[in-house]
């Protein structure tokens, strides 16, 4: 259902929404945050999660990277990535 083939995905409203930042948000938006704490600086924390998501997608690299036999540490992009 995702074209970025990543899960979670969920069709809701007439909409597909994928990643679970997207899906969080429309559940916050549509139906408020319940019983949770909503964030003080929507920005800061935005930014905070941007950064998780890029730490994660370097460390998806490195795994493909590896998957592949290729010696991450021998190639500047590898390098990069494990920075």
């Amino acid at each position: 259902m995702s074209p970025i083939w990543k899960v979670p995905v969920v069709e809701v409203a007439g909409r597909v929404l994928y990643d679970s930042h997207v899906i969080c948000d429309w559940l916050t938006t549509t139906h408020g945050w319940g019983t949770m704490k909503p964030p003080v600086d929507r920005w800061h924390d935005a930014n905070l999660i941007s950064a998780i998501d890029g730490a994660l997608e370097s460390g998806v690299q490195l795994f493909y990277l590896q998957r592949e036999g290729i010696d991450a540490d021998k190639l500047p992009f590898g390098q990069r990535q494990r920075d």
